[in-house]
């Protein structure tokens, strides 16, 4: 999940479902990448790509890259600017980056719940999904958190020895997405009865 400032107008060029797959082609590219190169990777016409990637460009979240020894001198190579990290932020000092953030968060989940659902109609595994909704102790939810980041880092790391592996051996390798997040879903803590029932919410009473 791409990391930006917040800079509304980087947040509105990302909330479009291929611009955020160009964005996650390019991090889990060991080497920059042409905009054919990503056309063919993702499937899609290469003048929508074109148009796609300068757009990413104008707004600071694709750089371009020295090409590679070999490479014609025509052609243009890019990488994800050092702006985009690992996760998604906000700066909600003003409406509209607060609605340009809300936007690129509903442009993740929907793609990912995409993505999971064609993977598990066509047969690929392994697929595997949790969420839900639970109720912790702030001293669970501060413990459990950081172990979401070390899962993350697990997982970039074992992306990091699949591409040395292949560059190697030619070994195949596939892209798999996944998505995390533990986050308070109501402002304030909600008290418990003895006999283990919810307290009525006053709001709701």
């Amino acid at each position: 999940m791409p990391e930006v400032s917040a800079d509304t107008r980087a947040l509105r060029a990302i909330s479009h479902p291929l611009r955020l797959r160009i964005i996650e082609e390019l991090r889990s590219s060991s080497q920059p990448l042409r905009p054919q190169d990503l056309a063919q990777a993702l499937g899609e016409p290469g003048n929508v790509v074109r148009y796609h990637v300068s757009t990413l460009h104008r707004a600071g979240l694709l750089v371009a890259a020295e090409p590679p020894a070999g490479a014609a001198a025509h052609e243009r190579w890019y990488t994800a600017s050092p702006q985009i990290l690992n996760g998604a932020r906000s700066d909600d000092s003003d409406a509209p980056t607060a609605a340009a953030f809300t936007d690129l968060m509903r442009t993740i989940h929907l793609r990912h719940a995409d993505a999971l659902r064609a993977a598990e109609l066509t047969g690929l595994t392994p697929t595997h999904h949790a969420d839900g909704t639970v109720w912790l102790l702030e001293e669970d939810a501060a413990r459990l958190g950081p172990r979401i980041g070390e899962l993350a880092a697990d997982l970039r790391a074992a992306s990091a020895r699949a591409a040395e592996t292949a560059r190697i051996t030619g070994a195949p390798i596939r892209r798999y997405s996944y998505l995390l997040d533990l986050y308070p879903d109501s402002a304030n803590g909600l008290p418990i009865e003895a006999t283990g029932e919810r307290t009525p919410h006053p709001a709701r009473e």
